[in-house]
């Protein structure tokens, strides 16, 4: 077990109307960064989405970016050049939450700053990956990742938990401390329950990117042109589903749930799942909904708002910006 003293990240980095780029102090308050329409950014690759409410989102991505939005506001901030991606986040409140990716790499928000928690000492010497997080409450939660790893969070410290997985676990998602599923290559899928990972039966060998569940007896898991249903107790194959290469799913509803991919989005309703006509949008690898009539998601060089029953493609280029 190793003790999260973390490191203060040491950059602050916003960019500004005209692509030019500005390195400040060691740690970052909202009220002191210059904010700009999320059309004056040159997006990164994206990866992990969170929304807080229907006010507040963040999201994180390639080369360690993190943006925060808050209303309608895109702050981005931009720890340094780093060599890794971060490639998931999950938010306890808008006080507190982790992002996960890198080698050995976590980060922490905490007192209005994101502080850089090392976590070598937990995994030795092998170079595994942090893929997934899904925490509970500020002292509960949940890391997977590549050679099955799985590490808990328990008052204040990470430690690694008995898995029964050797390939990657790529999605975690916890229902309540004493419940929870992961998912990953080869189509693998674990249960927690009663205090351990176990592997459940699963009808598929192609690699699962996402799990999300509605309750117990109810969910969905997604990857590739694969879509998994989970319902009396069993998860069950569909056929004949748009194939949008799937990155990523969220769940509104027993009745209602999108999902992202590298070809585009799907929607589920009325118990069916059909390509959404905004197909264009591609590259897509995360989505997260507030309700049936908003939501989010981002990917390559991308950020997509769902309103008004359509999805709409925030600009990247255009020179609008204004301070706060």
């Amino acid at each position: 077990m190793k003790n999260t003293k973390p490191r203060l990240l040491r950059r602050l980095g916003v960019f500004a109307a005209l692509g030019l780029i500005v390195f400040g102090v060691a740690t970052f308050i909202l009220r002191e960064h210059i904010t700009l329409s999320l059309g004056t950014l040159k997006v990164y690759s994206l990866r992990g989405l969170y929304n807080v409410s229907s006010n507040e989102s963040w999201a994180v991505g390639w080369r360690g970016v993190i943006l925060h939005r808050v209303d309608d506001n895109w702050f981005v901030i931009h720890p340094d050049d780093q060599n890794y991606e971060l490639k998931d986040i999950s938010m306890v409140s808008s006080l507190e939450g982790w992002a996960v990716g890198g080698s050995h790499t976590i980060f922490h928000y905490v007192e209005g700053r994101w502080i850089e928690v090392e976590l070598s000492g937990i995994f030795g010497p092998d170079v595994v990956q942090p893929q997934a997080i899904s925490m509970i409450d500020e002292d509960n939660g949940w890391i997977v990742g590549g050679q099955g790893i799985v590490l808990h969070y328990n008052n204040g410290f990470w430690s690694r938990y008995s898995s029964p997985a050797k390939q990657s676990l790529t999605s975690v998602q916890m229902l309540s401390a004493k419940e929870g599923w992961a998912v990953g290559l080869g189509g693998i899928i674990l249960h927690f329950v009663d205090g351990s990972w176990s592997t459940v039966d699963s009808p598929t060998e192609n690699t699962l990117n996402s799990v999300r569940m509605i309750s117990s007896n109810d969910g969905w898991a997604v990857g590739g042109s694969t879509v998994l249903h989970f319902k009396e107790g069993r998860w069950t194959a569909l056929k004949d589903v748009p194939d949008i290469g799937y990155r990523s799913i969220s769940i509104i509803s027993a009745d209602e749930a999108w999902a992202v991919g590298d070809k585009g989005i799907a929607h589920y309703s009325s118990g069916h799942w059909t390509q959404s006509q905004a197909s264009p949008f591609s590259g897509l690898s995360a989505v997260s909904m507030m309700s049936v009539n908003e939501g989010w998601a981002v990917g390559y060089n991308a950020i997509l708002h769902f309103r008004d029953n359509q999805w709409i493609s925030i600009p990247v280029s255009t020179p609008v910006s204004k301070s706060h």
